[in-house]
């Protein structure tokens, strides 16, 4: 903005403590065999023998990065790393073992990620590199000894949901979208208006039908929405099979207080928002939807101000399971379908004892009537 200032370039030093090795440091055959196998399981290999459900450019991401990073602690763990010529020099008994041991020796790594990081290398054992049973049993061993891996939800997500057992933690939650549109109809700075209403649009979506992060940020209002014009018609969110993380399509039937609080926002405050050509329900800069990470901030920031409960977006999915579980203690059916978890085991394994101090009150309430005391209301 000023002319005469000096154009100086100042070097941001980069204080993180990374000793994963770039693909130059290994040989070329290694690269070559590594994204013969992202192209397979990620559908771009034609051959007959490829998954049925090719994986999401996110997750071949992430494999490559698996692959990389279990590389490079073959090679600072003594190993030339012109030896690592194919996937298969990764796996043998002897990288294997080491690989994981430098793994857990780093302090960097926490064991859950080093137990991907297994799974995904004993996955390459056995399918592209097509070790035998007994390799794989033995790998499968290891696997074990390095840790049982995760199951249910993570101390912090349950001590954040903690909180929750307080019906007016409860309250403050599910009243926040009507109290934010609210706090934006008396915001005279009409871009603060917008993102305060925007915001309350994004919780109340993820509060009613607890859709992931992903699909709630990219929900077009040409594409998903639909809202028929005639007053009363249903209003559905319809998110075609493959946006979604399971394959599986959803529609997903809106309840009219939620459809009231979208067309408010779309009608008052969306344009503030969004370029005249831009369709996104949460707009960002330029033709697009608004970065995930801003979004996730936004609420974020709402739900600390405005109820003191530390949060994030993906909350709203256990939080959704935690009030069906408490109101109808072993209800997995209903939670499955309400998160669209394609196997009734996922729902099972993560909630699985959530709701026992809810089935403790709900027998405490069957003892109270047996006993023909006064049943609290």
């Amino acid at each position: 903005m000023i002319p005469s200032w000096p154009d100086v370039d100042i070097a941001r030093p980069d204080r993180g403590k990374r000793w994963t090795l770039p693909w130059p440091a290994f040989p070329e055959s290694l690269r070559l065999d590594k994204e013969a196998w992202l192209d397979r399981i990620s559908g771009q290999d034609l051959s007959p023998d490829q998954p049925v459900r090719p994986v999401r450019p996110i997750t071949r991401h992430l494999r490559e990065y698996q692959i990389r990073r279990f590389a490079s602690a073959l090679v600072l763990s003594g190993r030339n790393p012109g030896t690592l010529t194919s996937l298969a020099d990764l796996i043998t008994s002897d990288a294997f073992t080491e690989g994981l041991k430098f793994l857990l020796r780093n302090r960097a790594n926490k064991p859950q990620g080093v137990l991907n990081i297994a799974g995904a290398m004993k996955a390459i054992a056995r399918h592209h590199v097509g070790v035998d049973h007994a390799r794989l049993e033995a790998m499968a061993r290891i696997i074990r000894r390095v840790g049982p891996g995760h199951q249910g939800l993570t101390p912090k997500n349950r001590q954040r949901l903690r909180p929750l057992d307080d019906p007016e933690n409860v309250r403050a939650l599910l009243g926040l979208p009507a109290k934010l549109m609210h706090l934006a109809s008396y915001e005279h700075r009409p871009r603060a208006a917008a993102l305060l209403a925007q915001t309350a649009v994004a919780i109340e979506i993820l509060e009613v039908r607890p859709i992931r992060m992903r699909n709630l940020i990219s929900l077009d209002i040409e594409k998903h929405l639909q809202f028929p014009k005639r007053s009363g018609g249903a209003r559905h969110i319809v998110i075609e099979g493959d946006e979604t993380k399971n394959y599986e399509p959803e529609e997903i039937l809106l309840p009219p207080s939620t459809v009231v609080l979208i067309e408010d926002y779309v009608r008052r405050y969306r344009h503030i928002l969004a370029g005249r050509r831009n369709s996104a329900l949460f707009p960002g800069e330029g033709s697009g939807a608004k970065h995930c990470n801003t979004l996730a901030e936004q609420i974020k920031r709402a739900v600390r101000t405005h109820t003191g409960l530390a949060w994030n977006p993906h909350l709203f999915r256990h939080f959704a399971a935690k009030l069906i579980l408490d109101n109808r203690p072993g209800a997995y059916g209903i939670a499955q379908r309400m998160l669209g978890h394609r196997s009734s085991h996922t729902t099972t394994s993560f909630y699985s004892g959530h709701e026992t101090a809810a089935a403790a009150r709900h027998y405490d309430l069957l003892i109270l009537k047996l006993r023909g005391k006064e049943v609290p209301s």
